[in-house]
């Protein structure tokens, strides 16, 4: 069981984060440094969301999260390789520790894969 923080607030949302984790957590597999962990987590993988208005337009970051218990990602780095469900991912950043929980920033594809150089507009 996880260790509990001091103050009530904090132990209400460490107990609430293990339940989502135990209830709509799925198994994922990580490759960092050589070695190879598999952990229980939710990704978080939003829809695009762009807002186009007259004269200019708002682009929002989509980039996937999965949110996981800190203690199971230890030695987990940037660009280590992540894959659940025959999906590869890698992990762009590490977030901070919140009450023994965080979040990974992940890009789509193999690890260090970058995306095709844009050229031009896509539609004339």
């Amino acid at each position: 069981m996880l260790s509990m923080p001091d103050n009530d607030f904090d132990r209400a949302m460490a107990k609430a984060d293990h339940e989502i984790l135990r209830a709509m957590g799925r198994e994922f597999h990580i490759q960092a440094g050589g070695r190879s962990v598999h952990i229980r987590g939710v990704l978080d993988e939003t829809e695009s969301d762009v807002l186009l208005k007259k004269g200019g337009g708002t682009i929002h970051d989509v980039a996937p999260r999965l949110f996981v218990c800190t203690r199971d990602i230890e030695g987990v780095s940037r660009k280590s390789r992540v894959e659940c469900d025959g999906v590869v991912y890698w992990v762009v950043s590490i977030g901070p520790n919140d009450n023994g929980f965080c979040y990974l920033t992940l890009a789509r594809g193999e690890p260090g894969t970058s995306l095709p150089v844009i050229d031009g507009w896509s539609k004339k």
